[in-house]
């Protein structure tokens, strides 16, 4: 696999040379779309670790225990929602697993320490896998030094230098790595040679810019910065996914603002016991026999609810 565009061009010569495909229209069209199928030429852009080809096998596993060849349309339709069901389900399941289980380390560096803390568990598994292999696997030598930064070629003692890769540190208060294999650019996660470099240079924690939102516990309900209102959701009969989802994300939104003051939360607290309450009021059936007398009925009931429900706390 080529590691930069030079050497991509380099051995596709070679290659068409030796086979003598100079004339060959499908080779020479696939060169011409090269920018958009070989690894070289996709180092700046994020697929965040899909393949070229993941997005089909993805919708062929999705749907492998529901369809078949010989499945009808209609029965099709009623499949469908049950693997959307499914997938639904594993995925709260996933949800659950987070963040009731703490993620296990392989070390005690405040690095992957800050990791675990940040990242969701299959994510903290692929930066633990690189993180082992960081600490216990690599090697380096120093390219080049200057006042600005510093260039090192790292990997496998047993794997030939021309496969290493190089990294650059850049010597600032704000903490800069970059890699020729391009991981973080590409799958937003630092790769193994990025974090052999920083435990060298005796960094102390995964800096924060180099955590991307979309893989930590607080990603799911978020929507930028501001809340979301009623107006904006869907419109319907009932209570779509989608506007339970905004809730969600607005709820979170309020525990992040008021986490750093005790009295605020206790004020939030108060809001959602009073919202409770009401939700059991309104959840409680009132007796037949009490609704053809009017409002009178109706305010005593509540009060009698309100009273049994103080009784409990």
């Amino acid at each position: 696999m080529s590691a930069t565009t030079e050497e991509f061009e380099t051995r596709w010569e070679v290659m068409r040379d030796k086979y003598k495909l100079e004339s060959n229209f499908w080779i020479t069209e696939m060169y011409n779309q090269r920018i958009h199928w070989a690894k070289a030429f996709l180092k700046d852009i994020f697929l965040a670790g899909m393949s070229t080809s993941g997005r089909s096998e993805s919708i062929n596993s999705f749907f492998d225990d529901f369809v078949n060849s010989s499945t009808m349309l209609n029965d099709f339709l009623v499949q469908y929602d049950k693997a959307v069901a499914s997938r639904r389900a594993a995925e709260e399941d996933e949800d659950f697993k987070t963040m009731n289980s703490r993620p296990v380390l392989s070390s005690i560096h405040p690095i992957e320490a800050k990791a675990g803390e940040c990242y969701t568990r299959k994510v903290f598994e692929i930066f633990k896998k690189e993180w082992m292999e960081a600490t216990s696997n690599l090697t380096h030598e120093t390219i080049s030094k200057s006042t600005e930064e510093i260039k090192y070629r790292v990997g496998q003692l047993d794997i030939d230098k021309k496969y290493w890769r190089i990294v650059t540190f850049c010597l600032s208060n704000k903490i800069h790595v970059t890699c020729s294999c391009a991981k973080y650019e590409t799958c937003g996660i630092l790769c193994k040679h990025s974090l052999y470099v920083m435990k060298k240079r005796h960094v102390d924690t995964l800096p924060s810019h180099y955590i991307l939102s979309r893989w930590t516990l607080n990603a799911r309900y978020k929507m930028g910065k501001r809340s979301i209102r009623l107006e904006e959701m869907n419109n319907g009969n009932g209570v779509s996914a989608y506007t339970l989802w905004c809730v969600r994300s607005n709820f979170n939104k309020v525990i992040e603002q008021v986490k750093d003051s005790p009295s605020e939360i206790e004020n939030v607290n108060n809001v959602l016991i009073k919202l409770l309450q009401d939700q059991a009021i309104r959840k409680k059936p009132l007796p037949v026999e009490n609704v053809s007398q009017g409002h009178y009925a109706t305010s005593c009931s509540k009060r009698k609810v309100d009273e049994s429900l103080q009784e409990k706390q």
